[in-house]
């Protein structure tokens, strides 16, 4: 009984609800018209959804006897899994906002280069754009409209296109160059760091496969198992020791996904 209670407990803990969670609850309680562009703005994340079921398969398990080192196993390596997942889509994010920052630079050089003032062609690129860049430039072009310092605005990002952006119009500013072609070396600065993040991704496309294969073999190793006659699911289901094997194997296997997500980001850097 105690095993049981302590598998649920687990279960629990990595199915708790995260920021989003909170953050739905916060946009439930607003307005029809505010909440549709908060929600517009960070989206909807299945996450907790899918730990949920996670959860319940995790009790459904334990209840047709399922072993309690495989439920606590399981859950081990979903762990992980969200984490390095999680990570795998923050960083897609990141590079698709790099993406739509060079087609804004861009947008920017060229209403420069016509004549414009920053203002109009932080505009201009604004509307071209969407998601965080879009997001971006709003609060540029809001402060441009009170007089306010866009370059220090820009400079403090957590982007490194609009930093760069930023630091290319207080060097224009404060040097007195053309700031067309300031902004046009920045726009090139960032379109090669997105060429070189490219070459980098297709390295490391052999080495994240090679941990992929990697990660499945101890599954391949048990369906080779039960093929040869044994019964490794069995083994690992019941007894002490066998709760003791798979809880190891499977604290190994979530060690290896996270070393090598460790490893992988390293490279990207």
């Amino acid at each position: 009984m105690t095993s049981h209670v302590c598998a649920l407990l687990a279960a629990a803990v990595v199915a708790w609800p995260g920021p989003t969670s909170a953050f739905r609850l916060r946009t439930l309680g607003a307005s029809p018209r505010t909440a549709a562009p908060l929600a517009a703005v960070r989206g909807v994340d299945s996450s907790s959804l899918v730990l949920v079921l996670g959860a319940v398969a995790a009790v459904i398990a334990l209840v047709a006897g399922v072993g309690i080192g495989l439920v606590a196993g399981a859950v081990i390596v979903g762990g992980a899994l969200r984490h390095v997942l999680r990570g795998e889509r923050s960083h897609a994010r990141r590079m698709r906002e790099d993406e739509d920052w060079v087609g804004a630079l861009d947008a920017v050089v060229s209403a420069l280069a016509s004549g414009a003032a920053m203002g109009a062609a932080l505009r201009g690129a604004r509307h071209g754009s969407g998601g965080a860049v879009s997001t971006e430039l709003d609060r540029a072009v809001a402060l441009d409209g009170l007089g306010g310092d866009v370059a220090a605005l820009l400079s403090t990002s957590a982007a490194l296109p609009a930093r760069r952006l930023g630091q290319a119009i207080a060097l224009s500013t404060g040097h007195g160059l053309p700031l067309a072609d300031v902004v046009r070396q920045a726009s090139e600065e960032v379109s090669e760091t997105n060429r070189h993040a490219g070459e980098i991704e297709a390295a490391l496309a052999g080495p994240r496969a090679t941990a992929l294969i990697l990660t499945a073999l101890p599954l391949l190793g048990l369906g080779l198992g039960h093929l040869m006659g044994a019964d490794p699911v069995g083994t690992l289901g019941s007894g002490i020791i066998g709760a003791a094997l798979a809880i190891g194997g499977a604290a190994l296997i979530a060690a290896g996904l996270l070393w090598t997500s460790r490893i992988i980001a390293g490279a990207r850097a």
